[in-house]
C-alpha cells in the first residue's frame, strides 16, 4: 500500500485526506496543533511544526512516506518542496515554490517577464518607519499584506 504523508489536518486539508484514503492510501498527517479534524480521517499522526524541512523530513523517514503533498499550505511548500528534492521525491522545484509563495518575488518575477503587477516592497516588522514613507509616497489606497501565507 502507498503510502502519504499531508502537511495540514485542518478542514482545508480534509477533502484531500478523505480523497487520498479513498484511493487506496495510508495516509499520514501532520500537523502543529494534535486536536485537528485531519487526525480523524488519518492513519497516522504526527505533530510537528510544518514550516520546518527538517521536522517534515523526520515524519517522511520514519513513516517510509512514498510521497508528500502540501495542500491548500502556503507556508508547508517550500518545506516540502526542499524535502522532496533530498529525497527524490516527485514535487515542483523549490525555487519555483519559492517564488509563488512569497508575494515579493511573485511581483519581481511579473516585473522580469514583462507583466503587470502593483506597485510593491517588503518591509520587517523592524522597518515600520519606512514603510509609512512608503505608502505616502506612492500614495493611498493602499494594501497591506503578509509576505506569506495566505492574505
Amino acid at each position: 500500500m502507498k503510502r502519504g504523508l499531508i502537511l495540514g489536518g485542518n478542514f482545508l486539508q480534509l477533502s484531500a485526506i478523505r480523497r487520498a484514503k479513498e484511493l487506496g492510501y495510508y495516509v499520514i498527517c501532520a500537523n502543529s496543533f494534535a486536536d485537528c479534524m485531519g487526525r480523524d480521517y488519518c492513519d497516522e499522526f504526527h505533530q510537528i511544526d510544518t514550516t520546518s524541512a527538517d521536522e517534515i523530513m523526520k515524519v517522511v523517514v520514519c513513516s517510509k512516506a512514498d510521497g508528500l503533498l502540501s495542500y491548500a499550505s502556503d507556508v508547508a511548500a517550500l518545506p516540502a518542496a526542499i524535502v522532496c528534492e533530498k529525497l527524490n521525491l516527485p514535487t515542483n522545484l523549490s525555487q519555483s515554490v519559492e517564488i509563488l509563495t512569497k508575494k515579493h518575488l511573485f511581483c519581481s518575477f511579473l516585473r522580469k517577464i514583462g507583466l503587470p503587477s502593483p506597485n510593491s516592497q517588503s518591509f520587517t516588522r523592524k522597518d515600520k518607519d519606512q514603510a509609512f514613507g512608503y505608502m505616502h509616497q506612492i500614495g493611498f489606497p493602499v494594501m497591506i499584506k503578509p509576505v506569506d501565507a495566505v492574505g
